[in-house]
């Protein structure tokens, strides 16, 4: 089986990192202080922005991603939690699997995070937001579903890992504890996981609970 993993909100915690270095990058650029409740963890960062500011003009956008940028890859990415059981199941699940990543996160802090939790070597492949490369995770995991006739798995927290599963019909594990809503996708959710360690029963096709 191939399991395409999402990072932010599924293996680990980032929300710290990510809504310290917004308010720093938000603050620099604009002298303002953003309201965390409003922030959206998950998308990339540009659509965060957008977000929480939607008449903001574009070259305050871009300005506002660089100062983020320049922070979230030297200190804010450090700011993280890895979730319970993350590195023993996937070590577990290496075993008969192939596993994937595809995050919106960008390569350098993706990288550093792997490495951090002594996890990099597990996956064999990690796909990263690139905009000259992947607009969007459906482009990802459309470079890691190859054979249509085996079998892959989307695992992830949030709309977009949904719907990149559905656009590449691929079946959906929706991470109940990371940051999105099952409400707003719960119609194309094939099975829900309410802690990381719940996958080895979907590995073992056993005790899954369907939607």
């Amino acid at each position: 089986m191939h399991l395409i993993f999402d990072l932010d909100g599924t293996l680990i915690d980032s929300s710290a990192g990510i809504v310290d270095s917004l308010k720093f990058a938000t603050y620099e650029v604009l002298g303002t202080k953003i309201n965390s409740n409003l922030l959206r963890i998950g998308p990339p960062i540009k659509t965060m922005i957008e977000e929480i500011f939607p008449d903001l003009p574009s070259n305050k956008v871009d300005e506002i991603i660089k100062v983020f940028r320049d922070y979230y890859d030297n200190e804010g990415w450090k700011s993280f939690s890895v979730y319970p059981d993350v590195k023993s199941v996937l070590e577990l699940l290496k075993n008969n699997n192939y596993l994937y990543i595809a995050t919106n996160k960008p390569e350098i802090p993706t990288i550093q995070i792997l490495k951090e939790i002594n996890i990099l070597h597990l996956f064999d492949k990690v796909l990263c937001y690139q905009i000259e490369k992947f607009s969007n995770k459906s482009e990802m995991v459309s470079n890691i579903v190859l054979n249509k006739n085996e079998t892959y798995l989307m695992i992830g927290d949030s709309l977009d890992d949904c719907s990149a599963a559905s656009d590449n019909n691929i079946d959906f594990v929706y991470c109940d504890y990371g940051f999105g809503h099952l409400s707003l996708i719960k119609e194309r959710v094939h099975c829900k996981i309410n802690q990381f360690n719940d996958l080895i029963k979907i590995k073992g096709a056993i005790n899954v609970r369907k939607y």
